[in-house]
């Protein structure tokens, strides 16, 4: 469940990781998510978190997030109270992982209200 909470973050922070391993069963070339999380949290992890623009997540970022957090395959190992039981640390990320997910849908509805407070707010100031 560790893996897959990781492979959570890298989704959102890396969406198209390099990190490559060839599948036992098929022979193609898949994503390794196991390396290209341990590549992001040698990266300096809280820097990037602290420095990551939420604003900015893209829409491709935010349909396969939600492919990955609605995987019922995935519901069980993704539950913060199972998550809880293996690490606190990891609890904490997958609540970002989460709250990032919710926040691109209300950011949505929200942004063009923002854009028309500022818009308003500068056309206020200009009197």
């Amino acid at each position: 469940m560790i893996k897959l909470v990781l492979k959570g973050l890298v989704l959102i922070l890396d969406p198209s990781p390099k990190e490559t391993m060839k599948d036992e069963k098929t022979m193609k070339n898949v994503t390794n998510w196991w390396a290209a999380s341990v590549r992001i949290l040698g990266d300096n992890l809280v820097k990037k978190l602290e420095e990551f623009k939420i604003d900015l997540v893209e829409e491709k970022t935010v349909t396969g997030l939600g492919k990955f957090l609605n995987d019922p395959e995935n519901s069980k190992d993704l539950d913060t109270e199972t998550v809880a039981n293996a690490s606190q640390l990891m609890v904490a990320i997958l609540n970002w992982i989460k709250g990032t997910y919710k926040y691109y849908f209300v950011n949505r509805r929200v942004k063009p209200m923002k854009e028309a407070l500022a818009k308003a707010e500068k056309e206020a100031d200009e009197l």
